[in-house]
């Protein structure tokens, strides 16, 4: 029976190519769109390199202050870190980093723009980026002021050549002559909180060592002994938090201190307060609602594939197939469409994902298919392609016979 089912539906498909043509290239879209999406959102979300242990972390990343008349919010400042920060006691390692910024040097008369950025020695403890060549720099490197810095894999190609070795050598950026003393395997550039190409010692940011304010450039990591620790580590920084005094002018201060996500989400959404929940919630409306919007086409575009068909359903009826037979039919017309739109939209998204690492057009970018989301946009897609083909064929087997051989009239 189900072999008739299948012969007969690919006999269709091939009779109607345009209406085949439509409904895969609608299904095959929307998932590719999908899959893709949800590949940058988990290469940002889940933990990986250069941060296997993500869940025992906390990102100190805004810091505002608040009065009646107004507010002022940035990320932190040296003061806050070596004064605060640094005298909390559940943390078993404090790192820090500052924004990510461009600078040009130049190299036998080429322009380079790098991504750079300033850290301390304790950021390459909260991270684990692997040394590919040479070493990091250390907190004695920075109490001596050694004009060191670690690059990247890419720096390295981009500047001395593909796999040349680097350490050793200088580069001439932001008005300091550097040498290079590592290179580490290059992250994602949608890790931004951690992305750069170069890396400097902070000592060299040009921060004044008197300045009390509480808001300055950089990003701080809290790393707890384990991610059951993290609840405590939370509560031990609000308390201090609590315990600061605010300054002149301002009535109250607020350090936020998030999980990587939810961080993210933030600074995206400018310091707002929405909540991680938020996000899931609007990214699961936006993909419903786009994935309802071609269903709602198909529907339209089965009834009138269906009325062409009209004849033949009253034929089919005439010699004795019933209306549940007529319905299986379409909805099996429509699965078989969804699951080869499905691998369809599976082979093109692997190649645009191959493609974009390949290319290196998102800088140290290693994209891949998440599965277990591919599962799930199959199931949607499934959903809604069932959707858009059960009400037709429900509508077209009710015809009387004599109504379907005139065409459905």
């Amino acid at each position: 029976m189900l072999l008739n089912y299948l012969k007969i539906t690919f006999a269709v498909l091939k009779r109607h190519p345009f209406f085949t043509f439509v409904s895969l290239f609608g299904i095959c879209f929307t998932m590719t769109v999908l899959i893709v999406v949800t590949a940058f959102v988990d290469d940002l979300a889940s933990s990986g390199y250069p941060q296997p242990e993500r869940d025992r972390n906390l990102y100190v990343n805004r810091v505002k202050l608040s009065s009646d008349q107004s507010q002022m919010m940035s990320n932190a400042s040296l003061y806050l870190i070596r004064h605060y920060l640094d005298q909390l006691k559940t943390p078993d390692k404090i790192g820090f980093s500052g924004l990510m910024n461009t600078a040009d040097t130049y190299l036998d008369d080429r322009k380079v723009r790098l991504y750079y950025k300033y850290s301390d020695a304790n950021f390459w403890d909260v991270t684990r980026f692997k040394v590919l060549e040479g070493r990091l720099y250390t907190n004695e490197d920075l109490r001596r002021n050694e004009k060191v810095i670690v690059i990247t894999n890419s720096a390295r190609d981009e500047l001395f050549g593909k796999n040349q070795s680097a350490v050793g050598k200088t580069i001439d950026l932001l008005n300091n002559t550097f040498r290079v003393i590592g290179v580490i395997q290059e992250c994602s550039i949608v890790h931004f909180l951690l992305y750069g190409e170069v890396y400097i010692p902070y000592t060299f940011a040009h921060i004044n060592p008197t300045d009390q304010n509480l808001m300055g450039p950089f990003t701080v990591i809290l790393r707890a002994p384990s991610a059951e620790k993290v609840p405590a580590m939370h509560r031990e920084l609000q308390d201090m938090v609590g315990r600061m005094p605010v300054p002149k002018d301002m009535k109250t201060l607020t350090i936020r201190a998030d999980g990587y996500f939810e961080t993210i989400t933030r600074i995206q959404n400018s310091g707002s307060e929405s909540t991680l929940q938020t996000f899931y919630l609007i990214l699961a409306t936006v993909a419903l609602s786009f994935m309802l919007l071609p269903a709602v086409n198909l529907v339209n575009l089965n009834i009138s594939r269906m009325m062409e068909r009209a004849s033949e359903i009253g034929i089919r009826k005439a010699f004795g197939a019933s209306s549940g037979t007529l319905v299986w039919q379409f909805v099996t017309e429509n699965v078989i469409l969804t699951i080869l739109g499905g691998i369809l939209a599976i082979l093109v998204s692997s190649g645009i994902l191959a493609l974009i690492n390949g290319q290196g057009w998102i800088p140290g970018s290693d994209l891949a298919v998440n599965w277990r989301i591919v599962l799930y946009a199959f199931g949607l897609i499934l959903f809604f392609g069932l959707l858009s083909g059960v009400y037709p064929a429900w509508r077209m087997s009710r015809l009387q016979i004599a109504s379907a051989l005139k065409g459905g009239e």
